[in-house]
């Protein structure tokens, strides 16, 4: 697999700090026939990650998109996104754009997929696509829940070159445009 769109850098599990803040990236099931009553906003979060997935779940392995933890483990899970600052909610029912246990239980392991890197444009943090699931806006070839021939790429040519990607999707079609040029 090929490593995420940003720059590299490694993490030791217990140590990620966030830089700013970013959304929480879970929704409902979408295949789900009770859907919880959401305000607003969650509204609509909920239908453009719906939108994410019915575009997306050609290309993705049959779910569950989350990896379980032992007791223990989530309590340790829950721990680190606590202390650091993960943008994510553990206590989140239904389908996320991430799998943050996974990534957390693979950075306990020392994989050298679970790291982190600084987006050049927005300046936050972000995880590696290895954990995207189809309910993320970016979902690509580069997910553990991609399925071989996955059309959904990065490219980085272009006048924003590296530190600018764009997500394309079948016959190069531009899926997220480049944010600066």
């Amino acid at each position: 697999m090929a490593a995420t769109m940003y720059g590299q850098l490694p993490i030791q599990p217990a140590q990620v700090k966030m830089a700013g803040s970013m959304p929480v990236t879970g929704v409902p099931l979408a295949s789900s026939t009770h859907k919880p009553a959401l305000n607003d906003e969650d509204e609509s979060f909920y239908r453009k990650n719906e939108g994410y997935f019915t575009r997306n779940q050609q290309y993705a392995r049959p779910g569950p998109y989350i990896t379980h933890l032992e007791p223990q483990q989530e309590s340790a899970f829950r721990k680190w996104v606590t202390d650091n600052k993960i943008p994510y909610n553990p206590d989140e029912k239904g389908n996320s754009g991430y799998d943050m246990r996974g990534f957390w239980k693979a950075a306990q392991a020392g994989d050298p997929r679970a790291h982190t890197g600084i987006d050049p444009v927005d300046h936050h943090r972000h995880f590696t696509d290895y954990w995207k699931t189809p309910y993320h806006e970016s979902f690509n070839h580069e997910s553990m829940y991609s399925l071989p021939g996955n059309p959904y790429h990065w490219t980085y040519s272009g006048a924003g070159g590296p530190d600018d990607p764009a997500l394309l999707g079948p016959g190069g079609t531009v899926i997220l445009p480049r944010r600066r040029h």
